[in-house]
């Protein structure tokens, strides 16, 4: 088992001190910074628009920059490059810029997006937003091996264009977000490694989603990279009652946040049903923290945890990516990022890596 960490945070919303940035910046330094030092494998950083939930990241390749800086070893992950809102030749440059500035630490989560808002940025790649996904990683992956693409350029001429700075890697590690089981099947096949979450699934969604992407994943002309990467809110602590009462509140509000966004979502696409009284809302928060404090989070007092991991094991994950910033204060946070950095040293000393 691997780990690695993931920011996903709801405060986006919030202000800055008064001439301070945002905290929520300071907390994913520090953190990468403590987990440069240890067996943490990468970073991972989501790209999202215009909402509170998440809204401290629009754009990964600019912290990514600033992370390759500050650290030498951790891989430094998108998780996920929303494609079909970018120009292939537009993330191809910011990407490799970072693969620079990293020495070639450079991995790349690519996901079609779901979020319909999302698309005000490139309203007509909506509808076929999940098949110009993968064409576009195509263009990408033939731009950062230094071909070129043929565009049509302000005066309606037809161009062949290459990008610069020439990256580091020469070939881009790609990986999949994946949520629907056929989107793992078209991951398998692809032998790109995966990248999803829970989101609300069963541990028999999660068997069955890995089993289809390994079974496609046998094969595929070449599978050394594949491997399932699991976002899991994680939080290690002296103990599990101690744990649970620093996460409890924040899980609360970060899953109203969540379902806030889903709301506003499915209004944007006309999909929305009749409102959620309070009572509802209430009981589906306080479902999905305890199942977050049960089986589907990596929280608890350290022993806890390694059952906690061999249970994911057991389903087929390979790497669990803990998401770290969902709202507990930054001094709470930076000791549990200790802890998990201790946990990922027992597996990576187990594994005979070290």
């Amino acid at each position: 088992m691997r780990f690695s960490l993931m920011f996903f945070s709801a405060a986006g919303d919030a202000p800055p001190g008064a001439g301070a940035g945002h905290p929520g910046y300071d907390m994913l330094l520090n953190a990468v910074q403590l987990a440069d030092d240890s067996s943490i494998a990468g970073v991972w950083i989501p790209e999202r628009h215009f909402t509170a939930f998440g809204g401290l990241y629009p754009n990964p390749a600019v912290l990514g920059a600033a992370i390759a800086v500050r650290t030498t070893r951790l891989r430094i992950r998108a998780g996920s490059v929303i494609l079909p809102l970018h120009d292939p030749l537009r993330v191809t440059e910011e990407w490799s810029v970072v693969d620079n500035l990293s020495n070639g630490r450079v991995d790349l989560s690519f996901g079609s997006g779901w979020n319909a808002d999302d698309f005000v940025l490139a309203p007509e790649g909506y509808e076929a937003r999940r098949e110009d996904m993968w064409a576009g990683i195509e263009q990408v992956r033939r731009l950062w091996r230094g071909e070129r693409v043929t565009r049509r350029n302000g005066a309606g001429r037809l161009v062949d264009i290459g990008t610069l700075p020439r990256p580091t890697q020469p070939e881009l590690p790609v990986w999949l977000t994946a949520q629907s089981e056929s989107s793992f099947a078209r991951a398998g096949a692809a032998g790109e490694p995966v990248l999803t979450n829970l989101n609300f699934n069963s541990p028999e969604v999660l068997t069955r989603n890995v089993t289809t992407y390994r079974d496609h994943a046998v094969k595929a002309p070449d599978h050394s990279r594949t491997g399932v990467a699991l976002m899991v809110h994680a939080f290690a602590a002296g103990s599990d009652a101690e744990a649970r009462a620093l996460t409890a509140d924040p899980l609360r509000d970060y899953l109203r946040s969540n379902l806030d966004l889903r709301d506003r979502s499915a209004q944007s696409r006309g999909a929305g049903g009749p409102p959620v009284g309070p009572d509802q809302i209430d009981a589906i928060v306080g479902r999905g923290v305890d199942r977050i404090h049960g089986w589907a989070g990596l929280i608890g007092g350290f022993d806890s945890l390694l059952d906690k991991v061999e249970f994911f094991r057991s389903h087929g994950v390979d790497e669990l990516a803990c998401l770290i910033d969902f709202g507990v204060d930054q001094d709470a946070t930076e000791r549990s990022v200790n802890l998990l950095c201790a946990l990922a040293e027992r597996y990576e000393t187990r594994a005979g890596r070290r």
